[in-house]
């Protein structure tokens, strides 16, 4: 099932004329979509699943960031564990991928091509419901509850290189699902099911320097997301969730 509703502006990265998902599109399918990850391009997307035996699957798409043209399943990918978040880092020469206890870091021979991964290289022994990086790879977030830490690398996305937790946040109310910054990290989203909760950061990335408070909560219909993206200009946030895929256009 699927259909879309037109928008006629488009805002980057703001959430003020957010409303109903612009395509709605079913996944069926027994696994628990819960986690996503795009190519540079936009062309691949990659999710990540509740269930142990496939980690991840991925899609593809003939136009980029745009789930009007998602295939079906390319390939599948067995971790050995349930996944709650993945990311690539900048190049899409690693990848990242985390069970709630831990956050595990892997190679790949062939840049944003989860078929040519490698054995695990780094298992670092962090907690968390999830993660995001900032875009230079220097800083990872973990949300635990309420509350979003921030953790410093010496390296970019080198989890070899990372330290202790440098600043904590604690969010409006216990239930939320999602992490996601502005390109420059200057704003910051949460999800609690339904609705896109905004924060604002005076130095992009720096928790030490986030709103006290919301600066903008914003409905998003009935169906929750478990984790949501911009895509590469921050005109459209896609989300995923158990059996299904929501896009809004900003």
């Amino acid at each position: 099932r699927q259909w879309s509703l037109h928008k006629s502006e488009t805002v980057p990265y703001s959430i003020y004329n957010l409303e109903r998902p612009n395509f709605y599109l079913d996944i069926p399918n027994d696994r628990g979509l819960a986690t996503c990850a795009f190519s540079a391009d936009g062309l691949t997307v990659l999710v990540g699943t509740r269930r142990t035996g496939v980690s991840v699957v991925e899609y593809s798409m003939t136009s980029p960031f745009d789930l009007s043209t998602l295939s079906g399943e390319q390939s599948t990918t067995d971790l050995g564990i349930a996944t709650r978040y993945i990311a690539f880092n900048d190049t899409g020469s690693k990848f990242f991928a985390s069970n709630g206890t831990d956050l595990r870091e892997y190679n790949l021979s062939t840049n944003y091509d989860i078929t040519t991964i490698s054995a695990l290289q780094y298992l670092a022994n962090i907690s968390g419901s999830e993660m995001k990086f900032s875009t230079d790879g220097t800083k990872v977030f973990v949300t635990v509850g309420a509350l979003i830490n921030e953790y410093h690398l010496s390296t970019a996305f080198d989890l070899s290189t990372i330290g202790t937790i440098q600043a904590t946040k604690t969010v409006l109310a216990t239930y939320h699902t999602g992490l996601m910054f502005s390109a420059d990290g200057t704003s910051m989203w949460r999800n609690n099911g339904t609705k896109f909760i905004e924060y604002e950061l005076t130095t992009g990335f720096d928790l030490t320097t986030c709103s006290a408070h919301p600066i903008n909560i914003k409905n998003t219909g009935t169906k929750a997301i478990a984790d949501y993206s911009f895509n590469d200009d921050g005109t459209r946030i896609i989300g995923f969730y158990e059996t299904y895929a929501q896009q809004f256009d900003l």
